[in-house]
């Protein structure tokens, strides 16, 4: 059954899956995806360890103000030791004001790329650039700012954060959740309580198109109308009442929307206010029924390969490129033909469905892809799982009478593996929007 309880008004809240323990580290938890876990420790290598643009201790402060956006106490911790162990000044950890203003610069990208991308702009790059940062610093400061918010992503979902102990904050949840599959997915209980046998009768009655199941592609990019920009003072960050949607012409939602209530900044936020102020701002849906449209959607062409990876290369280099791209590419196509006890599978439609479903909520979606096979084989409690963990890992609650699984007789390390393909979604959804921006500025 997928971990999940009930609030009083009967909406489903999602927990994480409780897989972790307080001496189990990351490393642990992937070490049934050894091939993902190999490429996963050279990326950290690559974006934290290798002397790139930014220094150390620089590399260190940006990580502990991306951690800050989801309140990631395990990664606030472990770069604030980093930090001090890498030489970093001391007067830095008093707050983000105490920091130079080219790492300064840098917090407006923070909050819009951790919960609102599809507003980062050519005009956000263009400050970063007045701030004294080279190009080969912002896109490495960038890649280290959404490298992390995916971290947290992982650690809530998994819950490591929870495990440690230092998770004591009286996190808000959220009063509504709603995530898809009550409309247009009338069958969307009988996954939840059916588990794996109904998921592979789901799979095996969908005819899957080759595009489908392919890897991740490597069409160009079609041009699409430049993002409207997006502009705010230096300590502050335009909060919008009105939502994006998408553009015409696309299929239709696939979710519904999903309120959270914004976190108020008060005491139990202030570590995370320290480096990271407005905790206030937060995600809110880019598309909402009804809604007008802020900004167009982004074609899955309009993607990865030809601006966010080219972009990447030309201005940090081509090892952190390829480390990052052979990554994404590992997670999206990695399958053991396993689904519960069933041997000899094919979880194509599965996979697919989560790493779409998971881009849509940040407006990125394909042209030749079937939006329909999302209701068919993600039920409203895995939708509600996948979306908190992408948007606000850390409004994930604790639940204690439910079991730490997803969909019955998965295995842990296919639970693993679900969280595993909507971090680096999330991931690379972020990173089109940012390469987006500084292509734009570039060229």
């Amino acid at each position: 059954m997928f971990a999940g309880v009930a609030s009083s008004s009967g909406t489903i809240m999602a927990s994480h899956l409780g897989l972790a323990s307080p001496d189990q580290v990351l490393e642990d938890i992937l070490a049934g995806h050894q091939d993902y876990l190999h490429k996963f420790i050279e990326l950290y290598s690559a974006v934290m360890e290798h002397e790139d643009a930014l220094c150390a201790e620089e590399r260190n402060y940006v990580a502990l103000m991306a951690a800050c956006r989801h309140k990631c106490s395990v990664l606030l911790s472990e770069q604030r030791a980093r930090f001090t162990d890498s030489g970093g000044p001391p007067q830095w950890l008093e707050g983000l004001d105490h920091a130079p203003e080219r790492i300064r610069s840098l917090h407006i990208a923070n909050i819009v790329l951790a919960h609102r991308p599809w507003m980062f702009h050519r005009s956000h790059i263009e400050e970063l650039v007045k701030a004294g940062l080279s190009f080969a610093e912002l896109v490495h400061g960038l890649t280290i700012l959404i490298y992390f918010h995916s971290m947290s992503s992982m650690l809530h979902a998994l819950g490591i954060e929870a495990a440690t102990g230092q998770a004591d904050l009286d996190y808000h949840v959220p009063s509504q959740l709603g995530a898809g599959g009550s409309e247009g997915s009338p069958r969307s209980s009988e996954l939840s309580t059916g588990g794996v046998a109904v998921l592979l009768q789901r799979m095996k009655g969908l005819t899957t198109n080759s595009n489908n199941s392919a890897a991740v592609p490597d069409h160009p990019y079609q041009h699409q109308s430049p993002l409207p920009p997006v502009t705010a003072p230096h300590n502050t960050v335009r909060n919008s009442n009105s939502d994006a949607a998408y553009a015409t012409g696309l299929p239709g939602p696939v979710f519904d929307a999903v309120e959270l209530d914004e976190a108020s900044e008060d005491e139990k936020y202030m570590r995370f206010s320290l480096y990271s102020p407005n905790i206030s701002f937060t995600y809110k849906d880019f598309y909402r029924r009804g809604g007008k449209s802020e900004a167009p959607t982004l074609k899955y062409q309009h993607q990865w390969e030809e601006i966010g990876f080219s972009m990447l290369a030309k201005f940090t280099s081509q090892d952190l490129a390829d480390s990052i791209d052979i990554k994404f590419k590992t997670a999206f196509n990695m399958t053991y033909n396993t689904c519960g006890d069933r041997k000899n599978v094919s979880t194509t439609p599965f996979r697919r469905a989560i790493w779409y479903y998971t881009q849509s909520l940040y407006g990125i979606r394909r042209d030749d892809y079937d939006y329909s096979t999302i209701n068919e084989v993600l039920d409203r409690p895995l939708k509600v799982f996948l979306k908190t963990m992408s948007v606000a890992p850390e409004r994930l609650v604790t639940a204690h009478d439910s079991a730490p699984s997803i969909i019955d007789d998965l295995r842990t390390s296919e639970q693993v593996h679900i969280v595993i393909l909507a971090a680096e979604a999330r991931m690379q959804a972020e990173m089109v929007y940012a390469m987006l921006a500084v292509e734009r500025y570039y060229m």
